[in-house]
């Protein structure tokens, strides 16, 4: 993917939040990440992402994660397919430990 490209998106998401706000704008990129790659979450490496995020889960101590992380394979599911799913809560979780990045 170009950077003209990456930075023609970037623009126009931001225009669409100035205008009607950052609903709409998330909206917006949410829509068209689900039709250009459905099963990536918008992203060609999100798979490989979310494998390299689960084997750092599982070596966690997870006793203070709030309960959506409990089921491993619906942590999976939920982050290969939607992570909003999973919740703010969760989601600050694995961000506070580097799960994600």
């Amino acid at each position: 993917m170009s950077s003209s490209s990456t930075k023609a998106r970037q623009w126009h998401a931001s225009e669409t939040m100035r205008k009607r706000g950052w609903r709409a704008g998330v909206l917006h990129r949410a829509a068209s990440a689900a039709v250009k790659a459905p099963t990536g979450f918008g992203m060609p490496g999100w798979p490989a992402t979310v494998a390299s995020a689960m084997e750092r889960v599982a070596a966690l101590d997870r006793s203070d994660a709030p309960e959506a992380l409990t089921d491993l394979t619906a942590v999976e599911a939920a982050l290969r397919e939607a992570p909003d799913r999973l919740g703010a809560d969760a989601l600050d979780w694995l961000c506070a430990r580097g799960v994600l990045g």
